[in-house]
């Protein structure tokens, strides 16, 4: 028989691949929206009420119940409209009590596979803090990519080097160049 979270994984990875088939069906974007999907722009804190997922069932059935709405909130927020697989990270001891991670493949339609982390911690009184991070290789310049994808004018400042931090909402874009004519962007938003 499995250990608990090798079944917990096995679990969350059979209810994914069914509801990325039926959402494949039901959930059809244009070619424009994929591609605006492969760098998301509005902040997490701006989207609308998310309904139930399979990370938030898979987070309940581990014990996880503090964070259930948040976690909810994220991972429909970071898997809209695109395949996916996850990792969950339980914490052994008192599962409600502590830091719930995830991490994912994210697939967006006609764009390449994006890498995301999303983290919650209950907080004292009620709720739960998140933190999630995609991170996304893009064939072309940190520049152009601002100038053509994300539409921003002037050149930001860098974090320290070589790096330049965008600001969006309450998220931030870090854009890093990677060789001659790749960019890594990576989105940060603190959710509370």
């Amino acid at each position: 028989m499995p250990s608990k979270p090798l079944a917990l994984f096995i679990f969350c990875c059979v209810v994914l691949c069914a509801a990325v088939a039926r959402a494949a069906s039901d959930n059809a974007v244009s070619d424009k929206a994929a591609s605006d999907k492969a760098v998301p722009q509005a902040p997490l804190a701006q989207q609308a009420a998310p309904k139930s997922n399979v990370i938030t069932q898979a987070a309940v059935q581990a014990g996880v119940l503090a964070c259930t709405s948040r976690i909810n909130q994220v991972a429909n927020f970071l898997t809209a409209n695109a395949q996916n697989g996850v990792f969950l990270f339980v914490p052994s001891n008192t599962p409600d009590l502590h830091t719930f991670s995830t991490s994912l493949e994210i697939v967006p339609p006609n764009s390449s596979s994006l890498y995301a982390s999303a983290s919650f911690s209950p907080i004292s009184g009620g709720g739960c803090d998140a933190v999630y991070d995609t991170v996304q290789f893009i064939q072309d310049t940190c520049f152009n990519v601002m100038a053509n994808r994300l539409k921003v004018k002037g050149t930001p400042g860098p974090l320290k080097k070589d790096i330049l931090v965008l600001k969006v909402g309450t998220a931030r874009l870090f854009l890093m160049p990677a060789g001659t004519n790749g960019c890594i962007v990576i989105k940060k938003e603190v959710v509370q």
